[in-house]
């Protein structure tokens, strides 16, 4: 599941977390359900992360850097179990996740620590497609510690 379906599944619930920008919670979704997500970005400076009860915001934080090429998978492993563990669905998003291997590999790891949870992994790249753009054509800039340019057409994605 791409990260623009996991925001449209969870009504577009996805949290998007970069230096000094709004956080966009959809309230519907977490609302009509009661479920509690927890939204996970992570990147080379930091690892924000937010959990959303009843349409809001009620914990956040941010923890040491994960890059998912840069940082060891014991600690990311270990940055995970510091976060909220009674949650049932979970967006995780690392830098340095770029191929299906990866997200693969960032599935099996968030599985260790929820293994209820209904997980969607991918790229800070997603995350940021989802968060700016959800179903529509455009195109996403990341300006962080790392940048990078992502658009989309259609089902055509093009990654600068």
């Amino acid at each position: 599941m791409t990260a623009a379906e996991f925001a449209l599944t969870l009504g577009t619930a996805v949290i998007r977390l970069r230096a000094n920008t709004a956080r966009q919670v959809d309230r519907w979704y977490s609302v009509m359900t009661g479920e509690k997500i927890l939204g996970i970005e992570g990147g080379g400076t930091k690892t924000a992360w937010a959990l959303v009860a009843n349409g809001v915001i009620v914990e956040s934080g941010k923890l040491p850097p994960s890059n998912l090429r840069l940082t060891p998978l014991d600690q990311i492993t270990k940055i995970f179990r510091v976060l909220p563990r009674e949650v049932n669905r979970i967006g995780v998003f690392l830098a340095g996740c770029a191929t299906e291997e990866d997200r693969a590999a960032l599935l099996k790891l968030a599985r260790s620590v929820w293994s209820k949870a209904n997980i969607v992994a991918g790229s800070d790249r997603d995350s940021g497609m989802a968060a700016c753009l959800r179903d529509r054509d455009g195109i996403a800039v990341n300006a962080g510690t790392g940048s990078s340019v992502t658009g989309r057409s259609g089902r055509r994605i093009e990654n600068a």
